[in-house]
């Protein structure tokens, strides 16, 4: 658990769906978690136990989540993998807002060239005059030069 904080916080909240479904007292939920623990983090819990215990903290069931968060799931981790979290939100969003923008741009395109090929040599020439066509693309106004 000690490089596998996702494994950490997975274990936890497995612990807890356990304990919620047997409906058990927090003194049961302790035992029986501290019990579940393996290798390195069964040693981490017998120290942390005595320090608890040394100090007259009492161990509930949410000072165990506490402290076995602050060991295998620091908050230096949580917050980057918090800030990792709003970062891919983000770009789902920008993804979001491109592909809407290209099914927009996609029409805009599409209705262009119905105007293009509906028009005369002569029509042409004119909007070739004028070099440039301003069109609304639901953000801005967005200037396509023509040749």
């Amino acid at each position: 658990m000690r490089n596998d904080p996702d494994g950490a916080q997975t274990w936890l909240q497995g612990v807890d769906q356990i304990f919620h479904a047997m409906v058990t007292t927090d003194d049961q939920n302790v035992i029986l978690a501290t019990h579940m623990l393996m290798e390195e983090a069964k040693f981490w819990w017998v120290n942390a136990n005595r320090r608890l215990e040394a100090g007259g903290a009492a161990v509930s069931w949410e000072r165990l989540k506490e402290e076995f968060l602050k060991k295998y799931f620091p908050t230096d981790l949580r917050n980057k993998k918090e800030v990792m979290f709003l970062q891919l939100k983000k770009v789902c969003r920008l993804w979001s807002m491109l592909l809407s923008l290209r099914s927009c741009l996609g029409f805009v395109l599409t209705s262009m060239l119905k105007v293009l090929k509906s028009l005369s040599v002569s029509s042409l020439r004119a909007v070739y005059a004028q070099r440039s066509i301003s069109m609304c693309a639901s953000m801005r106004f967005v200037t396509l030069t023509l040749w």
